[in-house]
Protein backbone atom coordinates (compact mmCIF):
# COMPACT_ATOMS: atom_id res chain seq x y z
CA UNK A 1 0.00 0.00 0.00
CA UNK A 2 1.39 3.51 -0.53
CA UNK A 3 0.47 4.79 2.85
CA UNK A 4 2.42 2.14 4.76
CA UNK A 5 5.26 3.39 7.14
CA UNK A 6 4.82 7.27 6.00
CA UNK A 7 3.94 10.21 8.46
CA UNK A 8 0.21 11.08 8.72
CA UNK A 9 0.63 14.78 7.91
CA UNK A 10 1.84 12.49 3.91
CA UNK A 11 -0.94 10.12 4.50
CA UNK A 12 -3.50 12.45 4.83
CA UNK A 13 -2.26 14.37 1.65
CA UNK A 14 -1.94 10.95 -0.37
CA UNK A 15 -5.87 10.20 0.59
CA UNK A 16 -6.74 13.99 -0.38
CA UNK A 17 -5.28 13.38 -3.71
CA UNK A 18 -6.97 10.35 -4.06
CA UNK A 19 -10.35 11.53 -3.18
CA UNK A 20 -10.19 14.30 -5.35
CA UNK A 21 -8.86 12.18 -8.07
CA UNK A 22 -11.93 10.45 -7.76
CA UNK A 23 -14.56 12.88 -7.74
CA UNK A 24 -12.97 14.28 -10.98
CA UNK A 25 -13.43 10.82 -12.64
CA UNK A 26 -17.00 10.07 -11.33
CA UNK A 27 -18.69 12.96 -9.90
CA UNK A 28 -20.33 14.90 -13.25
CA UNK A 29 -19.93 18.41 -11.46
CA UNK A 30 -16.29 18.46 -10.80
CA UNK A 31 -15.32 16.84 -14.31
CA UNK A 32 -14.08 19.27 -16.89
CA UNK A 33 -16.31 21.00 -18.45
CA UNK A 34 -15.79 19.50 -22.48
CA UNK A 35 -15.83 23.23 -24.09
CA UNK A 36 -13.48 25.04 -21.71
CA UNK A 37 -11.46 22.06 -20.02
CA UNK A 38 -10.01 25.61 -17.48
CA UNK A 39 -13.47 25.06 -15.22
CA UNK A 40 -15.71 22.47 -14.16
CA UNK A 41 -19.20 21.92 -14.61
CA UNK A 42 -19.70 23.32 -11.46
CA UNK A 43 -17.90 26.42 -12.42
CA UNK A 44 -19.95 27.19 -15.60
CA UNK A 45 -23.27 26.73 -14.14
CA UNK A 46 -22.04 29.50 -11.41
CA UNK A 47 -20.80 31.26 -14.06
CA UNK A 48 -23.82 31.37 -16.33
CA UNK A 49 -26.20 31.59 -13.57
CA UNK A 50 -24.31 35.17 -12.66
CA UNK A 51 -24.92 35.80 -16.13
CA UNK A 52 -28.58 35.19 -16.32
CA UNK A 53 -29.41 36.68 -12.98
CA UNK A 54 -30.44 33.36 -11.29
CA UNK A 55 -29.48 29.84 -10.21
CA UNK A 56 -28.97 27.10 -12.21
CA UNK A 57 -28.68 23.84 -11.72
CA UNK A 58 -29.09 20.02 -13.51
CA UNK A 59 -32.40 18.44 -13.45
CA UNK A 60 -31.14 15.66 -15.50
CA UNK A 61 -28.09 14.09 -17.69
CA UNK A 62 -27.40 11.93 -19.90
CA UNK A 63 -24.24 9.68 -20.63
CA UNK A 64 -23.19 8.64 -23.40
CA UNK A 65 -20.63 5.98 -23.90
CA UNK A 66 -18.44 5.74 -27.13
CA UNK A 67 -17.43 2.50 -28.25
CA UNK A 68 -17.60 -0.86 -26.67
Amino acid sequence: MQVQGKPANIVEKIVEGKVKAFCEEVCLLCQKYVKDNTMTVAQLLEKEGKRLGKEIGLKTFHRWKVGG
